[in-house]
């Protein structure tokens, strides 16, 4: 059964600021997508008129395009960690990471049943299409997103991504930023620096309009793990000999000791991701902007104040209107905030203790150049 709710009231709940990020897409087919992306434009996604959307196509599993007149165009996605997704996507925020505009909608909502009902009429004549809204969104919360004509980094040929991170160094150091907050909130589903798994390109997005743009993170999420997990004390090991080896190289390439062509220990994770998933090789100056935008974004992590931390836990509690089913409070559960503490202490404490580098970083974080010796 769709869930759905005759309630008239709606609780107000304050949301992140628009000038977050523009958008959201994931593409099938490179060369046609980019086209048809540079021609939709984003829709409002606080003053949705629902009863004018002309189309809805499936992106991925649980991720929906909703189009409406004048080619504007949003997202409308379920998700089973949908609460861990929204705090991480709250976090994301505060830490200036590039993401997708985010609200939610709950079943107690008039606009949630609007929207489902919206959402079917345009596609009650396409049984697959009809079946994949009423499985993938038969949810109590629904996110929606707002959308970016863009591509993921999967579906760029091998001469595309070549451009996209030769071109311009701040996408690579858009890249950093964003590990070093997967690192914080233990994502692995990204790019597998201290996880053993293979990685998702399709969490990364390039801005299309006209030219490539914004490195994008999507479906960003927290992994936090329980206190009397075994995993728990072994992840804090394997945070702090990563973030150790970071700042190490770091200090290695500033005071002139790193080879051109010789390997960036921290950096061998992206550049084999890179490889495997991508098909293109980084070279170590490349490689060097994604290490300067990881070691500002663990100046960032550090600058994050416990009363930050506890208005994002309090933001997302308190939420919802209403859990009758207790699904909002089980997602809260898995949230672990002396979890995070302790991630948070460890990037803390080695960014301190190289406050030096840190500012140098800090200081030419815009710049294209390395001191990499050749």
């Amino acid at each position: 059964m769709i869930f759905s709710s005759e309630s008239k009231e709606v609780k107000q709940v304050p949301f992140v600021s628009r000038k977050l990020i523009e958008g959201y897409q994931r593409t099938k087919n490179t060369s046609q997508n980019i086209l048809s992306a540079e021609l939709l434009t984003t829709q409002d996604i606080y003053e949705v008129p629902w009863r004018n959307l002309t189309g809805v196509e499936h992106l991925d599993t649980s991720a929906f395009a909703v189009h409406f007149p004048h080619q504007q165009a949003l997202v409308v996605k379920g998700s089973q960690s949908i609460v861990q997704d929204y705090f991480s996507y709250l976090v994301s925020s505060v830490l200036q990471v590039k993401t997708p505009l985010t609200r939610l909608v709950q079943y107690t909502d008039p606009e949630f049943k609007l929207m489902l009902n919206s959402l079917r009429s345009k596609v009650y004549s396409d049984f697959f299409l009809d079946n994949k809204i009423s499985r993938e969104l038969d949810r109590p919360f629904l996110v929606v997103m707002e959308y970016i004509p863009s591509v993921s980094l999967r579906n760029l040929g091998r001469n595309q991504v070549s451009e996209v991170f030769s071109k311009d160094s701040e996408r690579l150091r858009q890249l950093g930023n964003t590990l070093a907050l997967d690192l914080f909130l233990n994502n692995s589903d990204r790019v597998p620096l201290i996880w053993n798994n293979e990685g998702n390109p399709n969490n990364f997005l390039v801005e299309f309009r006209e030219t490539f743009g914004n490195l994008v993170a999507i479906d960003s999420s927290c992994f936090c793990i329980s206190n009397s997990q075994m995993m728990y004390q072994d992840y804090l090991e394997r945070l702090f000999s990563y973030v150790k080896t970071t700042f190490e190289d770091l200090e290695e390439i500033i005071n002139g000791r790193t080879l051109g062509k010789v390997s960036i220990q921290s950096m061998d994770p992206v550049k084999e991701f890179f490889e495997k998933h991508l098909s293109v090789s980084l070279n170590n100056s490349q490689l060097f902007q994604v290490l300067k935008g990881m070691v500002k974004g663990f100046f960032e992590v550090s600058q994050v104040e416990e009363t930050q931390l506890l208005e994002v836990y309090e933001s997302t509690r308190q939420y919802p209107s209403e859990d009758k089913l207790g699904f909002w409070q089980a997602g809260m559960a898995s949230i672990n905030l002396r979890f995070l503490r302790d991630t948070k202490a460890i990037i803390e404490k080695l960014t301190e203790s190289h406050s030096e580098n840190t500012s140098w970083v800090l200081s030419t974080y815009e710049s294209d150049e390395s001191p990499l010796y050749y």
